[in-house]
Parts: structure tokens; C-alpha cells; sequence
């Protein structure tokens, strides 16, 4: 497999600063340091959940409270710039234009095979048991969740399709003055396999791609790959790796023991269809295209080298039964609230052995800053007892860029980490 490397009251939103900085100021305790901060400089906005979010965002040494455009809570996470991480091996330079499958923004110069890519399951399943071992086929199959028709009661751990349409996103014109939002239209990737394990440490080399097996069979189950224009990714895999440890006000650590959860997705056929219906002599997108199509095929072409557009991707969490959970009113505020990936997230894209163009976005939330990953862990064990539709969207701001339309939701039913698996560290070394 190769890849490519590089990389609220007056209805106004607000932008809440917060210094992630784990040193208290001078003339200040520890214990005072990290109430103030808990108590007074929360990332989660408590007006209500229908309303405008806070942006959390990192600022050097300083707290302050001002206007801005933005809508989302912010991953806060430890450092203003990229943190140094193993998982690059090569400097990012924003105006590096890395080798690519993908065609960068401003080069329409490349020709896209369109045919048809066919795949011979059985094959796959001998080559996949060569090249991986015994060992990690069956641990793939055993950290898969199963696809199953979701009773609400069950406790039964699982994950069902999603609709697009409970998400609100934003929709022009004029977004940035009327602050309206309406639901999404249909996701533009449908969820096929989802995985999950707990861990001594995160998978933290290259890609999560090379590290077990990739779910051909649920992913294409027909053995047929669907060609898509403009060299767009044919599979979308989102990684979020999750603590279990509670974090430190005085200590930084962007790993540790706890899990990853897995989403691979395929193109849904409504998006296919838009995307092949809009290209032009040499398979490239047109500008007759729906915004959302073109805003994420922009997103998928720069935000491996771009940490601007890499802070673009969004998630957001509605819980179905808030009534019901014994964190409900924790979470009521800011439930189906997006959160800005801004600073933990890594996309990387590449091309499978088998001639399947890839894209992977890894959310470390070890990276996170110490109010927002103390309210993470503070929830974590509650997770067995939620219904949760989880959603992704890339943050249109422009007219051009608007209507936002939701890349994928998935219903994600009783996720107890305790229930989970540990996956061998010898299986998140990368496969030879």
C-alpha cells in the first residue's frame, strides 16, 4: 500500500480563549489554576443546545472574550501549532504540493481513469492472510461492530445507518450575518464496517490502512468498486483515538492507554452520481456541482499540507435517549453541537495495493487541552448506556461553500469500553 506524505442575552456567538498553557502563572496555586480553568473557562457553552456555539480556540498565555463568525466549539488542544508526532516522518510545509492521487486546488492538469475496478473477494481473502497473518485477520473480525436493527432497550453494542437530516448545518445566503441553519441533505458517504479495541497506546505509525486488514467484503460487497471522478477517495476511514487516563493539569501527554473507534465509509450513490454527472474531458469536477461537493473535494486535495483546511473538518454528537442517561443534563447544553477538529487532526491519503484510492483523517483526542479532555473522560464510561448518531461535515463558510451537507452519520449504540478488546502491541506495528 502506498501513501502520500506531507501532509450568547444579544444573540452573538462568542469565542472563548482559553490559555491550554499546563504551567499556572506566576503567583498562582495549582489547585486555584485548574478550578479557574475548569470552572470559569469551560469549552462547552451552556446557552441552549438550539442556540449558537462557542468556539474554543488556544491562545498563547491569555484569556479573552470577543465577537466572531465561527459557530463550533473548538478541540482546544495543547499546542497553537501542529505538535511534533511520530506519525510524520516528513516536515509539513503549507505550500509543499506532495505526490498525489488527488489533484491539488489549483492544477486541473491530471486525467482520471474512470473505469471500473473489480475486486475477486477470495483472492483478497488469501492475499489479506499472507500479508497480515492469522493473528490479525481474526482480531479484525472480532473488534468489528455488527451492523444490526437497533432496539432502543438493547443493550446490545452495534451500529445501524444514520439520517443526515436530524444534523442542522449552516445554509446561505449571507451565513455569516443570519446565522440560519437547517438539515442537512443526505450524507455524501454511507458507513459499511466499524471497529473498535482498547490499547496500551494509540496507533501511532502511518496510517490505521496498514495496520489490520481492510473490510473489502462489507466495504464493496459485490466485488465491484464504483469509479468517481475527480479523484476523489473511494474509501473515507475516520479514526478517533480516545483516553481512558485521566489527564494532568501539570503534565502533557498526547498518549496513553485507551481505545480507537473506526468508521470506513464508501461513496453513496447520490454523490457518485454528482460527481460523475460534473466533470469535464479530463474527469475533473465542474463548477455545475452541488457546494458541498466541491467544498469537499477542495478539502480533500489540501488538508493533508494545509492545517488551515485541515481545521475545517467537523463532528457533532445527538443523543437519543438524553432523557434517560444518567449524564443527560451534563450534556443537554451543547448536545448535536459540532466540534472544530482544529488541532488534533491528521489527514492522509493515498492508494490501496489493490488500486482503491483512500483517504484516512485521525482524530487524537489525547491531544486535547485539559478542560476539554477532563470532560471526555468524565463521560467516557457513560457511552454504554447511549444512543448516539455521530456526524461529520467539513465547515463551509462562503455562499459558494454553503449549504453544509453532513459526509456520513452513524448510529452508534451502547459503546461500552470496557466491553471492547485489547488489541496485542505487536499488532499496531505496521504490517510488513
Amino acid at each position: 500500500m502506498t501513501k502520500n506524505k506531507a501532509l450568547p442575552a444579544k444573540p452573538e456567538t462568542i469565542d472563548i480563549h482559553i490559555n491550554n498553557d499546563a504551567s499556572p502563572s506566576k503567583g498562582s496555586d495549582c489547585n486555584g489554576a485548574a478550578k479557574e480553568n475548569f470552572e470559569e473557562k469551560s469549552v462547552f457553552p451552556k446557552e441552549n443546545c438550539n442556540d449558537e456555539t462557542a468556539q474554543g480556540s488556544v491562545e498563547e498565555q491569555s484569556t479573552s472574550v470577543q465577537d466572531t463568525e465561527s459557530d463550533e466549539i473548538a478541540d482546544t488542544s495543547l499546542d497553537e501549532e501542529y505538535p511534533a508526532s511520530e506519525d510524520e516522518d516528513t516536515e509539513i510545509n503549507e505550500n509543499s504540493s506532495p505526490p498525489s492521487p488527488i489533484a491539488s486546488e489549483n492544477g486541473k492538469n491530471q486525467v482520471y481513469d474512470m473505469s471500473e475496478l473489480h475486486l475477486d473477494h477470495e483472492t483478497l481473502k488469501s492475499k489479506q492472510f499472507e500479508k497480515f497473518g492469522e493473528d490479525r485477520v481474526d482480531f479484525a473480525k472480532k473488534c468489528s461492530f455488527p451492523q444490526t436493527l437497533l432496539n432502543p432497550e438493547d443493550k446490545l453494542a452495534g451500529w445501524a445507518p444514520s439520517t443526515a437530516e436530524r444534523f442542522k448545518l449552516r445554509i446561505g445566503p449571507k451565513y455569516k450575518k443570519t446565522k440560519k441553519k437547517a438539515p442537512s441533505q443526505p450524507a455524501l458517504y454511507d458507513t459499511r464496517c466499524t471497529r473498535s479495541y482498547r490499547c496500551k497506546k494509540r496507533t501511532s505509525k502511518t496510517t490505521n490502512m496498514d495496520a489490520l486488514p481492510i473490510p473489502y467484503t462489507e466495504l464493496f460487497p459485490d466485488g465491484t468498486v464504483p469509479p468517481l471522478g475527480a479523484g476523489l477517495p473511494q474509501i473515507v476511514l475516520l479514526v478517533f483515538q480516545l483516553p481512558s487516563e485521566q489527564p494532568y493539569l501539570l503534565k502533557k501527554k498526547t498518549d496513553g492507554e485507551g481505545g480507537e473507534i473506526l468508521f470506513f465509509m464508501t461513496p453513496s450513490d447520490r454523490f457518485i452520481k454528482d460527481v460523475n454527472d460534473h466533470l469535464d474531458d479530463k474527469n475533473n469536477l465542474t463548477d455545475e456541482c452541488a457546494p458541498a461537493t466541491k467544498l469537499w473535494w477542495k478539502w480533500c486535495n489540501t488538508a493533508e499540507r494545509s492545517k488551515e483546511w485541515s481545521r475545517r473538518f467537523k463532528a457533532m454528537a445527538l443523543l437519543r435517549n438524553l432523557e434517560k442517561s444518567s449524564v443527560g443534563k451534563f450534556l443537554k447544553p451543547y448536545n448535536g453541537k459540532p466540534v472544530l477538529i482544529k488541532e488534533s487532526g491528521r489527514a492522509t491519503r493515498g492508494v490501496t495495493e489493490e488500486g482503491v484510492r483512500y483517504l484516512e483523517f485521525r482524530t487524537n483526542i489525547h491531544e486535547w487541552g485539559f478542560v476539554a479532555k477532563k470532560g471526555f473522560i468524565h463521560i467516557l464510561p457513560k457511552f454504554g448506556e447511549m444512543s448516539l448518531d455521530v456526524g461529520f461535515t467539513i465547515e463551509g463558510k462562503e455562499d459558494e461553500e454553503l449549504p453544509e451537507v453532513i459526509l456520513n452519520t452513524t448510529l452508534v449504540h451502547c459503546f461500552d469500553a470496557d466491553e471492547l478488546l485489547y488489541m496485542p502491541p505487536e499488532l499496531q506495528e505496521i504490517s510488513p
